[in-house]
C-alpha cells in the first residue's frame, strides 16, 4: 500500500511514466574567427581574435596551428593563446568556462603578391576530436591618388609670365603595398607641367597603404593667359594599380602676360639708342660741310 501511495504522489493515476534520454557528444568544439575575411597589407601586422568553443561533456587539451589549406607564406602567421585545456559541460560551471580564446598575428613581407590567400586554423585534440576554420585574406594592389581639395599655390606674388609659381599638392595610396610585378610602393614620381610651363618631377620616398605626403613645385610659365597645369602621379608606370586612371590632375592658372615694352628686345632702351645715335649721325654730318 505504501508503494502504491508513493507512485500516486510521482504521477497522476494512470499516467504512463515517460524518460526522456538525449545522446551526448563526449569531446567536440567548434573554432570560430573574428571575421571570415579581411583585408593584408605587406610589411604590415593585422591582428584577429579566435574564439574556441566546446560541444562535448568532457574537457580536452587542445593545440591550435595553421591547416594544410593556407595558401599564406607560413612565415607570414603567428599565434598567442595556441594550447590549453578546454572545458566540457561536465566541469565548466558556464557557458563562459566552455570557451577559450586566443589571437593570430598576420604579417606578410613584400614578396607577397596582391591576391586572395586562404588562412586555416585547425585545432586538435588530445582525445582525436578536431576543429578547424577558414579565413579569406586579400592584399590589395596599390591605388595612388591626389588627395581631394589638397592643391594649393604658395606663391604670395601676382603670377606673371617668366616668374616662378610655386605650388603644392598631397598624394596618397588607399591601395596595397605591392604590385602584380613585385614592385614596392616606393620611390613615386609626381610630376607637373603644362603648355607654356616648365616641368618638373619629385619623388616621393614610400606610399604605403594609408599614407600621404606633401609634393611642391616650382614652375615658370613662358606666357600669359589662362594656362593648365596638368600633374601626374607614377607617370612612366613603374608600379601597376589597381586603376591607373585617377593619376592626374589639372589644374587652371591665370598669367599676366608680359608688357609690350618689354617684348621689344628690353622696350623703351633699344628707342633711347636709336634716338642718340640719329643725334650723333646728323653731327658728323654738320661737322664734314
Amino acid at each position: 500500500m505504501e508503494e502504491a501511495e508513493r507512485n500516486q504522489t510521482m504521477r497522476p493515476s494512470g499516467a504512463p511514466l515517460l524518460l526522456a534520454i538525449n545522446s551526448v557528444e563526449p569531446y567536440g568544439a567548434v573554432l570560430e574567427p573574428e571575421t571570415a575575411s579581411a583585408i593584408i597589407y605587406q610589411e604590415e601586422a593585422s591582428t584577429f581574435d579566435f574564439t574556441l568553443r566546446s560541444t562535448g561533456v568532457y574537457s580536452d587539451d587542445y593545440t591550435v596551428a595553421i591547416g594544410d589549406a593556407t595558401t599564406l607564406p607560413a612565415g607570414a602567421v603567428s599565434f598567442t593563446g595556441t594550447s590549453g585545456r578546454l572545458k566540457g559541460s561536465y566541469d565548466a560551471i558556464s557557458e563562459p568556462d566552455r570557451t577559450a580564446t586566443g589571437t593570430f598575428t598576420v604579417n606578410p613581407d613584400r614578396s607577397l603578391l596582391p591576391g586572395d590567400y586562404t588562412l586555416e586554423l585547425v585545432a586538435s585534440f588530445a582525445s582525436g576530436a578536431s576543429a578547424s576554420s577558414r579565413i579569406t585574406l586579400t592584399a590589395p594592389a596599390p591605388e595612388f591618388g591626389f588627395v581631394d581639395g589638397s592643391f594649393r599655390i604658395t606663391s604670395t606674388t601676382e603670377f606673371k609670365a617668366n616668374e616662378p609659381v610655386s605650388f603644392e599638392v598631397r598624394v596618397t595610396n588607399t591601395g596595397g603595398n605591392v604590385d602584380a610585378n613585385g614592385a614596392f610602393a616606393e620611390s613615386i614620381e609626381v610630376r607637373a607641367g603644362g603648355d607654356s610651363l616648365s616641368q618638373q618631377s619629385s619623388f616621393v620616398t614610400t606610399l604605403k597603404h594609408g599614407e600621404e605626403a606633401r609634393v611642391s613645385f616650382v614652375l615658370t610659365p613662358t606666357a600669359g593667359g589662362e594656362l593648365e597645369i596638368r600633374l601626374e602621379i607614377d607617370p612612366q608606370g613603374e608600379v601597376a594599380e589597381k586603376d591607373e586612371g585617377n593619376n592626374v590632375m589639372l589644374q587652371s592658372l591665370s598669367v599676366e602676360a608680359e608688357p609690350e615694352e618689354k617684348k621689344e628686345d628690353g622696350g623703351l632702351i633699344p628707342g633711347l639708342l636709336a634716338v642718340a645715335t640719329g643725334i650723333a649721325l646728323v653731327a658728323v654730318l654738320r661737322r664734314r660741310r
